[in-house]
């Protein structure tokens, strides 16, 4: 049985799958920016970056040197996106549109799993009072 000895690396430095992606959330996620001075390059840089670094936006604007802050690129990102289900839709439009072709045109379903954390943690680890 053989085992990798060398563990993954999930960081992403292609500029090629940056651009990719930035391609994919300006075709399928439009942004009505108003009254803001961040462009919407600004703000799918700072999504791209967090996405393929499995960050959050707030790393992202820190390790970016020329970003707005975490708390503005939220600010303007809720007051760009859509309502709830209409950004749903664009989101599953996406998703669907990354799968291949067999997979879209199939007449029958598939199962899908996700793991998802629905309440992040914020705060500090609980300390050992016995120790």
């Amino acid at each position: 049985m053989s085992r990798l000895g060398v563990q993954s690396n999930r960081i992403i430095r292609s500029e090629q799958v940056f651009n990719a992606f930035t391609q994919i959330l300006r075709r399928y996620l439009p942004l009505d920016l108003q009254q803001t001075r961040i462009t919407e390059e600004d703000l799918l840089e700072v999504l791209s970056y967090a996405s393929a670094h499995q960050t959050s936006i707030e790393t992202a604007c820190q390790e970016l040197t020329t970003a707005p802050s975490g708390n503005r690129v939220r600010e303007v990102l809720a007051a760009a996106l859509p309502p709830r289900p209409i950004l749903q839709r664009h989101l599953n439009t996406v998703l669907r549109a990354q799968l291949p072709k067999p997979v879209r045109k199939a007449k029958r379903t598939f199962a899908l799993a996700l793991d998802i954390t629905l309440i992040p943690y914020h705060g500090q680890p609980a300390q050992d009072e016995t120790g």
